[in-house]
């Protein structure tokens, strides 16, 4: 589900970035690289605990 959510918010971002003449997508990436918020540490920790498929991988597969 959570792979659906985030493809729903990148399509809905991309579609402002089309529209509006800001780069939508560089804000966010200059804002993640300066402050380095902490959700995006954990979103990024939460996408590669998951295997391929989306399953959660086995503790020695790590």
């Amino acid at each position: 589900m959570m792979r659906f959510e985030l493809l729903v918010a990148l399509f809905f971002i991309s579609l402002v970035d089309a529209v509006v003449p800001l780069p939508i997508f560089g804000f966010i990436a200059l804002y993640i690289v300066l402050k380095r918020p902490p959700w995006f540490l954990r979103l990024v920790l939460k996408i590669y605990r998951r295997g391929p498929q989306g399953r959660k991988l086995a503790k020695k597969d790590h």
